[in-house]
């Protein structure tokens, strides 16, 4: 299972549990995390991807980092 199956299927199966302005929240999340980390399956994700996405983030790079 990829990390885009299992985002995709949180969004289908527990998201709509929650307050709209969380499942709002919730989706911009998705897109950005299934953007750089969506093609990766959850066994193969280690932390040294995550650290790596996290760093992006953190550095602002809007051509990394989706915004």
């Amino acid at each position: 299972m990829t990390v885009e199956v299992a985002l995709t299927r949180y969004l289908k199966d527990v998201s709509p549990t929650k307050q709209a302005s969380i499942q709002a929240g919730e989706h911009k999340k998705e897109q950005v995390i299934t953007r750089q980390l969506g093609k990766y399956s959850l066994a193969a994700l280690k932390d040294e991807i995550v650290a790596q996405f996290r760093d992006m983030r953190l550095a602002g790079d809007p051509d990394e980092n989706g915004k």
